[in-house]
């Protein structure tokens, strides 16, 4: 005997199916089905909602509850038994044993003082610093001490004015600040430690990562509340996220973490714009990715990240390579909170997508307006938030790609939205439909395991949309990645094709940097110099990573190498594990004859990324020019083993060992660059050298014709007239006859 489970649209089907006698003794014979019932997405959230009033049977409005109290009130008893086993197995399964964050392990030595604390233990570690549970002798209690890596005189003036203003905030909601100083030149803040644990860990606990919508809204409406106080006395927060948000053994919610906090009306500080970008990636606001001066509104944003992740379960902006992130950020709009998850209704969703609109004059005027809401929303009342219609979420997409410089005219404004009427709704259902679930897989691209799993999932958001130019792009950074250079090139090249054929400017940008960057890092710097002059054209009044390494690599080829480390610097504040950073800000060193810079750089860049190549052949060279010669002959060596056919590699290292008197060593390796590369002049000219030592003047006449055809810029030419390597046939008139043509 079999029963097929429905979609249960409503809970009167659920309640109609549960009554089905033949439905209850299939169950009864069959206890294992239960299992998979009370993970029925629709039937979850239903008992979600009965446990709910179970706990709070107190509560008054119990009005929006009333299809819950349904399941109580069936007229059988029988049945409301087998609903009752039903909810009990779900209660069950549901409960899970949580680690107690708060409940103080028993050290078995203190580590250290710090002042007058003793430091117990490390609490937490991010990229602002260290949190350590302390005795402090003064107050007589335990405190959460936090150490902030700051370390330049500018930055820790900027900590202790900072500081002193979260040091005033009291709010039943906000963890109060006790001290705060610079000791030793290590900047440090006290703070009430909270006996349990952070959002973070109640996310992680949870099996699918995420709290029930109702608990969601609850504990957001009170970090709301915190925010608004800090808000009216002119604090920004800047770095809202679960790990700083925290609940008491008492579900007390609290915000810690404001000693990054900024004033509004401080001009200088209100703008992150002069200084370096303060916040987590995924949870930044848009403005404030950008560098650009944020206010209320930007916590607002980064509490409906929060949001969406709590109810979710997965961050909506998420990527491995902050770029990446940043990019997501400013011009993709979130999976739909009902997508991600059904027992999301509409106002819920209405809620957290106003949170998170690109323009802070879409989202919420306050954190007041926010906890309003909110509120209204918990007591069953209409929300003031109204959802986007579809045509003014393609208006708004117009605007802001308009505002970001991304080339979109007023007339393909017109054809976009012509378009959008002629095709009509369900079409572009349809293709919205198809792009979510390329994101969807590509999301999965992340987390795969290996190589081969990731081109396989790449590949398969390709054949799903073949018009977007994201899958083309994840598959060539694969390939990048396996060293696979040619094949990334060409799916980099056919990412740019998409974007162009689709009028997508934000694409034709992405693919010019990818592609500019390959020829870059061969250093064929006139060709990657010519993609990264078109993503300019494309974001011209843009200042993300991408286009901040662009104008690094344009200063470096005019010969501007001090503007050139300007922008790299600018580049690593967003962006710290750019590997091709530190290769232009080495090569601009080197330039500048400071090899010791230089080689930090280049060491920086190869632990960043063990297969570049480039940066191999850079290093090597700065070796050599400090005398290492075994040093940089590894390196050469290195650079060829990851690459055969990068001619640069063969050329230096075959130099070096002309240098050397290794002529036999030499014109193999010049003949292995000119194989990888049949235009590769330098090379040609190098063989006509070693040839010319050896009195081969057949040879050497052979190779430097070949040179000479092939530099079009006539600079070898006047090279050879003078070059000493040539003094054996100099006086010959087939030597006189091509430098003098």
């Amino acid at each position: 005997m079999e029963i097929s489970v429905p979609e249960f649209r409503t809970l009167d089907e659920f309640v109609n199916w549960c009554q089905d006698p033949f439905v209850q003794e299939f169950l009864k014979k069959n206890p294992q089905v239960i299992s998979g019932l009370i993970t029925h997405p629709n039937v979850e959230r239903w008992l979600d909602e009965f446990l709910d009033v179970v706990q709070k049977t107190t509560n008054s409005d119990v009005r929006s509850h009333r299809d819950t109290i349904r399941l109580l009130t069936m007229s059988n008893p029988e049945d409301r038994k087998f609903v009752q086993e039903i909810v009990e197995r779900y209660r069950s399964q549901k409960t899970t044993v949580q680690r107690d964050a708060g409940e103080e392990a028993k050290p078995q030595e203190e580590l250290s003082l710090f002042g007058r604390y003793r430091i117990h233990r490390k609490v937490a570690e991010g990229g602002f610093g260290a949190v350590y549970l302390a005795y402090d002798p003064q107050l007589d209690r335990m405190v959460a001490l936090k150490l902030l890596k700051l370390r330049t005189a500018g930055e820790i003036e900027h900590f202790e004015k900072e500081a002193k203003l979260a040091a005033k905030l009291r709010h039943p909601n906000i963890i109060p600040v006790h001290e705060l100083g610079v000791l030793d030149n290590q900047p440090y803040f006290t703070m009430d430690y909270i006996e349990g644990k952070t959002l973070r860990d109640l996310l992680d606990a949870s099996s699918n990562k995420r709290l029930s919508v109702e608990n969601s809204f609850r504990i957001i409406s009170f970090v709301a509340d915190a925010l608004n106080y800090a808000h009216t006395n002119g604090i920004i927060h800047r770095d809202i996220k679960p790990e700083n948000i925290f609940l008491d053994r008492e579900n007390r919610v609290y915000v810690g973490d404001f000693g990054i906090a900024k004033r509004v009306e401080d001009k200088q500080c209100a703008s992150v714009k002069s200084s370096r970008i303060v916040g987590t990636p995924q949870y930044m606001s848009p403005e404030q990715a950008n560098g650009e001066t944020i206010d209320a509104r930007s916590d607002i944003w980064s509490l409906g990240v929060v949001l969406y992740e709590m109810v979710c379960g997965v961050c909506p902006f998420e990527d491995d390579v902050v770029i990446e992130v940043f990019k997501k950020i400013w011009f993709s709009e979130p999976v739909a909170p009902r997508k991600m998850n059904p027992r999301i209704d509409k106002d819920a969703e209405t809620i957290v997508m106003k949170c998170l609109e690109k323009e802070p004059n879409n989202r919420y005027a306050s954190a007041l307006e926010l906890k309003e809401d909110i509120e209204r929303y918990l007591r069953g009342e209409p929300i003031k938030a109204r959802p986007v219609s579809t045509v003014e979420k393609l208006w708004r997409r117009v605007k802001r790609n308009k505002a970001a410089s991304l080339g979109i005219s007023v007339a393909v404004v017109a054809l976009i939205v012509v378009g959008f009427i002629l095709l009509g709704h369900s079409e572009i259902k349809q293709r919205e439909a198809v792009r979510r679930k390329a994101e969807e897989i590509l999301k999965r691209v992340a987390i795969a395991a290996t190589l081969d799993e990731k081109m396989r999932l790449s590949e398969e958001a390709i054949l799903l949309d073949k018009t977007y130019f994201v899958p083309y792009i994840e598959k060539g950074k694969i390939l990048k990645e396996a060293n696979r250079e040619e094949e990334a090139l060409a799916v980099f090249e056919q990412a740019h094709k998409v974007a162009r054929q689709n009028k997508d400017s934000e694409g034709e940008a992405v693919a010019s940097f990818y592609i500019g960057m390959i020829y870059w890092r061969r250093q064929d710097y006139t060709r990657g110099l010519n993609y990264f002059k078109r993503v300019l054209e494309l974001m011209p009044n843009v200042r993300n990573p991408m286009t901040l390494y662009v104008r690094a690599s344009e200063a470096y080829h005019q010969g501007e190498y001090e503007k050139s480390i300007e922008f790299i610097e600018e580049v690593l504040k967003l962006k710290p594990d750019f590997p091709e950073a530190y290769n232009t800000r080495g090569a601009a060193r080197m330039q500048m004859r400071d090899f010791e810079g230089a080689l930090a750089d280049y060491n920086k860049a190869i632990e960043l990324d063990h297969k570049f190549v480039a940066a191999y052949n850079n290093r090597g060279t700065v070796r050599y020019r400090k005398g290492d010669y075994d040093g940089a002959m590894a390196d050469w060596s290195k650079s060829i083993e990851l690459n055969p056919k990068f001619a640069v590699a063969w050329n230096n290292r075959g130099a070096a060992r002309a240098e050397k008197g290794d002529y036999e060593g030499a014109i193999a390796d010049y003949k292995k660059a000119i194989e990888a590369d049949n235009q590769f002049f330098f090379g040609y000219y190098n063989l006509a050298c070693v040839y010319a030592n050896l009195k081969d003047k057949e040879k050497a006449l052979e190779a430097l014709k070949k040179a000479l055809e092939l530099d079009k810029s006539g600079l070898l030419k006047e090279k050879a007239k003078t070059d000493v390597d040539f003094e054996p046939i100099r006086e010959s008139p087939e030597f006189k006859s091509l430098v003098e043509q």
